[in-house]
């Protein structure tokens, strides 16, 4: 634990007792706050195929079974991550708002298909090779479409952390 959140180093990860399954079609949104260190190797959050945050090379990714980029994440930098997902769907999207605006080039990006039955949500990696290093400071999923509450959400989070 850190002032402010939890650390993750090496391989850490905590995983949920429960399980979800999600229908066709579900809308996932999850909103992330973390400061990015120089060493991730893949995962801040993952549920079963759906991967909310990858990072290589500082990038911002989303990902079903395609990688949905959405630009870099500046080292040391507290932000706010926010994913709004269509999943368990052929044509799977998602849009991700960096600190409350639409990361460019991200508007229905699409994420690709996979399912969500029986899975654990892993948080800061899932597994020896797919883990996050750095801080992750709070993260709310829900498990249904909070487009219309995003503003609102992100509004709070922000003001709490002090991101501008």
């Amino acid at each position: 634990l850190v002032d402010g959140g939890l650390l993750f180093e090496d391989n850490q990860h905590i995983d949920t007792t429960a399980k979800f399954t999600f229908a066709s079609g579900t809308s996932v949104s999850v909103f992330a706050v973390n400061t990015m260190s120089d060493t991730q190797n893949a995962y801040l959050l993952r549920l079963s195929a759906y991967i909310l945050w990858k990072n290589g090379t500082t990038r911002r990714h989303q990902v079903g079974s395609a990688n949905a980029t959405a630009g870099s994440a500046t080292v040391g930098t507290e932000e706010l991550w926010t994913s709004i997902m269509n999943v368990n769907s052929s044509g799977g999207t998602g849009n991700f708002f960096t600190n409350g605006t639409l990361t460019s080039a991200t508007a229905n990006q699409n994420i690709g298909s996979g399912v969500v039955t029986n899975k654990s949500i892993n948080i800061g990696g899932a597994g020896a090779t797919s883990h996050w290093n750095g801080t992750i400071n709070e993260i709310i999923v829900y498990t249904s479409d909070q487009s219309a509450n995003r503003p609102a959400i992100d509004a709070n989070i922000k003001n709490q952390y002090e991101i501008s």
